[in-house]
C-alpha cells in the first residue's frame, strides 16, 4: 500500500548527489577503456599441447571497471533498500545481515602503499640473485636416500635434508618406473636392468620448462606432480620511467597427473602463481611450493595484478587477496614469496601466502615451513659514496618467517610469527627445527670482516640463545644438526669443524674445534657417530686444492677428529651447491656424487660411487662416464638411484644402466 503523504521525487537530489560521486572522470573511463579494448578477448598463453590445458586470460572481475560497477551496485542497493552494507574491507569481520548484497572489492590499499613504498627505496631495477634455495633440517638418524621395498626390489629415492619429507627433484622412481625431466617434456621408463626401456612421455610444449617432480602414491592411484616454469611470451611490459624489461614475468605450474598406469599418463589438473620456481615439498599429499615473483613494471592502484602475486587453476589467475598477503617490517626489494599447498588427492590448492620482501631460503619441518630472506645495508660504514674501489655491502640481517602445518594437509598457510637474525643464511641446511625451537646459522659482516655466528629461536621466533662469534673471520663452508649437536665448517684459512651443544637453547656452547686445509662445503651423518664431508682440500695459508672426502669420527663431540681422508679425481661437483646429487645407500654402505674434469677443449662427466666403511674409510667402487646422447656435453645435472641389483644414472640427456656389483654398463635409453 502507498503511503500517500510520500513524495516519490524527495529523494531525488540524494540520488543525483550518489550518481556524481560514482561516476569516474572523463579521463578515468578513457584509461579504464583503453584497458579493457587491449585485453583479449578470448584465452591468452599456452600450456601443455596435447596434455594440458591453454591459459586462460585473467578473469574480468579483477578489472577495475568491474570493481567501481559491483561497488556502485553496492551503494545503490544499500540506498534503496534500507539494509546493513557488509563491509568493503577484505580483513573486516563478516557479520550476518539480511540484505542480499554481495561483499564488496578486496581493500588492496594498504598492501599497494607498501609495495609503492620499496618500489621507492628499492627501485624496480634490483636484479633476483639466484640463491638456492634448497634443503630441510636433519635429524640424528643417518640420511637416507629414503630406501624402501617395492614389488621388484629394493630402492633408492631422493637424498633429503628431513626424514618423510620428500623434496621436488628431476628424476623421480618407485622402483618399478622411473620419470626424468628433460627440457619441456617428462620420459616415462621401465626399469629393468638391461631390458630398460621408455613407456611414454609427457610433453609439455615450448612455453614450459620442466623444472622438478614429485611422485606420491596414495590410495592406489599414483600422482606424478611435474613443475614447470612457465613464460607466456616475449611481450614487454614497461619501466616505470619508459623502456621495456623482455618477456612477461613467469609463471610456476604444478600439473598433476595420474600415473597409476605409467603407459598412458593422463592429466587430472593445473595449479598456477606467479614467480619463477624456487623449491617443492611432499608432506602428506601435499606439495608445498615456492617461488620468486620480482615487480618489475609500472605499478596501478586500480589494477592489483600489477603489485599482487596471481594464483589460479586451468582456467586462469587471480591476484591474491590481501588477508593471504603478508608484509616484512623492512622488505628492501620488490619481490614476495609465494608459497601455496596443493593437495594431490584432490588436486585442489588449499592455502596460499605472500610475503613481501621475498625469501631466499625455505626450510620445512613436519611442523612448519620457513621462509628466509636477507637484506643488506646499503655502503659499509668508512667508504665515501663517490670512492673508486667497489664498495663492499655489510650488515646483512636474515628476516624469517614461519607458517605452521598444524592443521594438516587441509590447512591454510598462514603466518604465524616473524623474527630475524644477524648475518646471511648459507642455505636451507643453515635452518632446523628441533624440539619446536629453530636453530639458525648465519655468516655476519662488519665493515671488511665477516664471522660465524648460531642462534636458537623460540617459537614466536624470538631469541633464547646464541654463540655470536663463532669463527671471527670466517665464513661459513657448511651445517649439519643432528639432534642436540649442531656440526657448523667455516673457512678462511683452515677448516675449523664446530661441535655445539644444544641440549640448553638458552645456552648453546661450543663442545670442540677441529681444524683442517681446506672445508667441506656438504655434510651427512653416516651412522650415529660418523659424518661425511664432501668439499676442497686445501693448504695452511689458505689455498684450496682438488676435490676431497672427509670421514669424521663424532662418537665424542667433545674431540671430533678427521677419521680417514681420500683425495677425489675431479674439478667440481654439483653435489657442493646441490644435495639431490648426492647418492646415498647405507643398505649397501653407499655414497656417490657426479663430478666434472676439465680438458683444455672439455668437459667430462663422471658419477663416482664409494663403499665406506667407518673404520677404514672410502673404497671406489666404481668410475662411471655419463654418456652424451645426442652430441650434449657438459650437463651438470646428474642423478643416481638403485633399484634392485641395477643401479641407473641420468644425465647428458640420457640413461645409463649398470650392474650396481661390477659397475658393467648394460643399457641405455635416450631421455630427449
Amino acid at each position: 500500500m502507498t503511503d500517500p503523504t510520500h513524495d516519490p521525487t524527495a529523494n531525488d537530489p540524494i540520488f543525483a548527489e550518489m550518481a556524481e560521486q560514482m561516476t569516474p572522470d572523463a579521463d578515468l573511463r578513457r584509461r579504464l577503456d583503453q584497458r579493457l579494448a587491449a585485453e583479449p578477448a578470448g584465452p591468452s598463453g599456452t600450456g601443455p599441447s596435447s596434455t594440458g590445458p591453454t591459459v586462460p586470460a585473467r578473469s574480468r572481475w579483477s578489472r577495475p571497471s568491474t570493481w567501481l560497477a559491483a561497488a556502485a551496485a553496492v551503494v545503490l542497493v544499500a540506498g534503496i533498500g534500507g539494509g546493513v552494507v557488509v563491509a568493503l574491507r577484505d580483513d573486516a569481520p563478516r557479520t550476518a545481515t539480511t540484505s542480499t548484497v554481495p561483499p564488496g572489492p578486496p581493500d588492496y590499499s594498504a598492501l599497494y602503499a607498501a609495495v609503492s613504498q620499496v618500489m621507492t627505496t628499492a627501485g624496480p631495477y634490483l636484479m633476483a640473485e639466484d640463491g638456492i634455495a634448497l634443503p630441510e633440517a636433519a635429524d640424528a638418524a643417518p640420511q637416507k636416500n629414503q630406501t624402501r621395498d617395492a614389488g621388484s626390489g629394493d630402492y633408492t629415492t631422493t637424498n633429503v635434508q628431513v626424514a618423510g619429507i620428500d623434496e621436488a627433484d628431476v628424476v623421480k622412481t618407485d622402483g618399478r618406473v622411473l620419470y626424468a625431466a628433460t627440457g619441456q617434456h617428462v620420459t616415462v621408463v621401465a626399469l629393468a636392468g638391461p631390458d630398460t626401456s621408455p613407456l611414454a612421455q609427457i610433453d609439455l610444449g615450448a612455453n614450459d620448462q620442466v623444472v622438478d617432480l614429485l611422485l606420491h602414491r596414495d590410495r592406489g592411484r599414483d600422482t606424478l606432480a611435474v613443475i614447470a616454469q612457465e613464460h607466456s611470451g616475449a611481450t614487454a611490459y614497461p619501466y616505470p620511467d619508459g623502456g621495456s624489461v623482455g618477456p612477461t614475468p613467469p609463471q610456476t605450474v604444478v600439473h598433476l597427473y595420474d600415473v597409476t598406469d605409467p603407459d598412458t599418463p593422463t592429466l587430472r589438473t593445473t595449479s598456477r602463481q606467479s614467480g619463477s620456481y624456487r623449491t617443492a615439498r611432499l608432506w602428506q599429499g601435499v606439495v608445498y611450493l615456492v617461488s620468486d615473483y620480482w615487480l618489475w613494471s609500472q605499478i596501478d592502484q586500480m589494477d592489483p595484478t600489477t603489485f599482487v602475486p596471481l594464483v589460479g587453476g586451468p582456467d586462469g589467475t587471480e591476484p591474491l587477496v590481501p588477508a593471504d598477503c603478508t608484509v616484512l617490517p623492512s622488505p628492501n626489494a620488490p619481490r614476495y614469496a609465494v608459497a601455496t599447498a596443493v593437495d594431490l588427492r584432490s588436486g585442489a590448492r588449499t592455502g596460499q601466502q605472500a610475503v613481501l620482501g621475498g625469501a631466499d631460503t625455505v626450510y620445512m619441518s613436519a611442523a612448519n615451513l620457513y621462509l628466509g630472506g636477507t637484506s643488506w645495508s646499503q655502503v659499509m660504514p668508512g667508504v665515501a659514496e663517490d670512492a673508486p674501489a667497489p664498495r663492499a655491502e655489510t650488515g646483512p640481517t636474515t628476516s624469517l618467517v614461519r607458517l605452521p602445518l598444524a592443521d594438516g594437509p587441509d590447512g591454510p598457510l598462514t603466518v604465524a610469527a616473524q623474527g630475524s637474525v644477524p648475518g646471511s643464511l648459507l642455505n636451507q641446511f643453515s635452518l632446523d627445527e628441533y624440539d619446536g625451537r629453530l636453530r639458525v646459522v648465519t655468516t655476519s659482516r662488519e665493515g671488511w670482516t665477516s664471522s660465524a655466528g648460531l642462534y636458537v629461536l623460540g617459537p614466536d621466533l624470538s631469541l633464547l640463545g646464541s654463540v655470536t662469534d663463532l669463527a671471527h673471520d670466517e665464513q661459513v663452508k657448511s651445517v649439519r644438526f643432528a639432534g642436540t649437536v649442531g656440526y657448523v665448517v667455516t673457512f678462511r684459512q683452515t677448516d675449523p669443524l664446530f661441535a655445539i651443544d644444544l641440549s640448553d637453547p638458552a645456552r648453546p656452547e661450543v663442545m670442540s674445534e677441529l681444524k683442517i686445509p681446506g672445508f667441506s662445503a656438504y655434510l651427512h651423518p653416516w651412522g650415529s657417530d660418523r659424518l661425511v664431508g664432501l668439499g676442497y682440500a686445501g693448504t695452511e695459508t689458505g689455498l684450496t686444492g682438488g676435490l676431497k672426502l672427509s670421514l669424521f669420527d663424532i662418537s665424542d663431540p667433545y674431540a671430533v677428529t678427521e677419521a680417514r681422508s681420500l683425495p677425489v679425481t675431479g674439478d667440481y661437483s654439483e653435489a657442493l651447491a646441490d644435495h639431490r646429487a648426492v647418492f646415498v645407500d647405507p643398505d649397501r654402505s653407499l655414497i656417490g656424487f657426479p663430478v666434472n674434469r676439465w680438458g683444455s677443449n672439455s668437459s667430462v662427466l663422471h658419477y663416482l660411487i664409494y663403499e665406506v666403511d667407518a673404520a677404514q674409510g672410502f673404497r671406489l667402487q666404481h668410475d662411471l662416464v655419463v654418456t652424451p646422447v645426442g652430441g650434449t656435453t657438459g650437463q651438470a645435472t646428474v642423478r643416481a638411484t638403485r633399484a634392485g641389483e641395477h643401479l641407473y644414472v641420468s644425465g647428458n640427456g640420457g640413461l645409463d644402466v649398470y650392474q650396481t656389483a661390477t659397475g658393467t654398463l648394460v643399457a641405455q635409453v635416450d631421455l630427449r
